[in-house]
């Protein structure tokens, strides 16, 4: 059974508990409701390949951080990507795997619309499911 799930909560888990990362943001979405002001955070595009070797058994996992702004330029999203990585700097407790290795795999900040800026950080979470440790 894929892990993808799990490494989701445990994402949003250390996220929802940052509070940094609550005084920049009005919250972290899996599903963003409607009336929504900015700046949030979606939990985006989460997938996963096999990872196996010789003697593992596990799944590498990326899941894709979207955030989104209004403020007038980049500087804003800047911040808020800068305080996520800052609150994901710690290993991550993903269910019963062993963590492997959690790294940021791609940046981005873009605009949007007139007003509109979406940063996005892409992680790469490898964990092995099978394993006695």
């Amino acid at each position: 059974m894929s892990i993808l799930y799990s490494v989701q909560e445990s994402v949003y888990q250390r996220l929802d508990s940052d509070e940094e990362l609550a005084q920049k943001i009005v919250g972290i979405y899996d599903y963003v409701p409607e009336e929504t002001d900015f700046p949030y955070v979606i939990l985006g595009r989460v997938f996963s390949t096999p990872h196996k070797t010789k003697t593992t058994d596990g799944e590498n996992v990326e899941i894709t951080l979207d955030i989104w702004s209004t403020d007038k330029g980049k500087e804003e999203t800047a911040k808020i990507m800068k305080q996520i990585e800052a609150s994901l700097a710690e290993e991550l407790s993903v269910g019963d795997a062993f963590l492997v290795s959690q790294d940021v795999k791609s940046r981005e900040i873009m605009q949007e619309a007139n007003d509109l800026y979406r940063g996005t950080l892409v992680y790469e979470i490898i964990v092995d499911t099978e394993c006695d440790y």
